[in-house]
């Protein structure tokens, strides 16, 4: 039964991407931390994420209870077992507000690029891992290295679980981010630094990407080149540092590296999904060959139907704003979500319009109404 709702799944995610008529609304699930804080288990979110065995019992209650065709996350996004050993979570977590936040870092001075460039992995040991956790013992290095050894296979274990005993497909076969990423949301520079790299240096900033572009475009065309059958993208990235980017800049900068990965997923006719945190509108001009099929971008900030009319040949996943399933009433969000359904016809997957972190951004009535809706419904 696994095996043919994984295949069923597949069929109807994949058919979207390629603007088929589904037989029914395919959903995406774009929830993260809050599934830990809707969970009957009441568990912190700082425990859940230490204690992988604790993490699967929540993610397999959340599926058993929402049934989403596909997920952004299976509590595999928290690396806590790995960074928390040094001494630093790598974020700010408040269990009393059921929040975790990321600070804006610099791990890199303004003068290291031409040494990152020439070795970054040194750069790595003997700049950005102390600068990030300072000092620490021999232990503690070894319970890090024990607890990256049980994540990588939590990764491996949860994503066998969901396709064989629940029929989920993988989102992603792999992942691939801009080099600019590496400098904006990695902490390498972070957003002030970043931002000003790319008015007064922006020579070095052209450097790094030639440096480590190739790397990017090599991992993608050997994914699409075997192809993961289980996953419903071949290519998947993140789209953040664009954020603080005019159209020139991102011109310059971030559309060089997505173009690759777009021409590349064409080339192979693979699929590939950009999940883009802030607005994507602002520079839909760059998107307008994108040959339909082959793309499909997760929306967070932006009205899906702008988008849709601004770049009608993409794919679309998301949707549902956090406000209204945050306050809304269940008819409310069923009524939204029969907007978007309707509105956008073929083409679009059902989600949640940013990440569902949270404790307000969501309640259980209203994401249990919207499912048992799409679930349901005919098309």
């Amino acid at each position: 039964m696994g095996n043919e709702l994984l295949q069923e799944r597949l069929d109807l995610l994949k058919g979207a991407v390629r603007f088929e008529t589904p037989g029914r609304i395919p959903t995406s699930s774009n929830v993260w931390t809050w599934k830990i804080l809707d969970s009957d288990k009441k568990a912190k979110i700082m425990e859940a994420c230490l204690d992988l065995e604790l993490m699967e019992e929540i993610v397999r209650e959340f599926h058993e209870r929402y049934r989403f065709d596909m997920y952004e996350d299976l509590g595999t996004r928290n690396m806590f077992c790995v960074s928390d050993p040094l001494g630093d979570p790598g974020y700010v977590v408040n269990d009393e507000l059921g929040s975790i936040n990321a600070p804006d870092l610099c791990l890199m001075e303004d003068d290291e690029y031409d040494e990152i460039i020439a070795d970054p992995v040194m750069f790595g040991w003997t700049k950005v891992f102390p600068r990030k956790f300072g000092s620490f013992t021999y232990e503690q290095f070894r319970q890090a290295v024990k607890g990256f050894q049980r994540f990588g296979a939590y990764n491996v274990h949860i994503a066998k679980v969901f396709a064989e005993e629940y029929g989920v497909p993988r989102l992603k076969g792999s992942v691939h981010f801009s080099p600019v990423e590496d400098l904006f949301s990695w902490g390498l520079r972070g957003f002030k630094y970043f931002s000003r790299d790319m008015r007064r240096s922006a020579d070095k900033v052209d450097a790094f990407i030639d440096a480590n572009e190739p790397a990017m475009v090599a991992g993608a065309r050997a994914a699409l080149e075997t192809k993961d059958p289980s996953a419903v993208f071949d290519v998947y990235t993140v789209m953040l540092a664009h954020s603080c980017m005019n159209a020139k800049q991102f011109d310059r900068f971030y559309y060089r590296s997505m173009k690759k990965l777009i021409d590349l997923t064409v080339e192979y006719n693979g699929m590939a999904t950009f999940f883009c945190e802030d607005s994507f509108l602002r520079f839909k001009d760059f998107f307008q060959d994108v040959p339909k099929g082959y793309l499909d971008v997760t929306i967070e900030q932006d009205d899906l139907f702008q988008v849709r009319e601004a770049c009608p040949t993409i794919a679309l996943t998301g949707g549902l704003p956090s406000t209204l399933l945050g306050t809304g009433t269940p008819e409310e969000c069923v009524d939204f979500a029969k907007s978007l359904v309707e509105g956008l016809g073929n083409g679009f997957i059902l989600g949640q319009s940013k990440m569902i972190s949270f404790r307000k951004d969501c309640t259980r009535e209203n994401l249990l109404a919207v499912q048992e809706y799409a679930l349901n419904q005919k098309l």
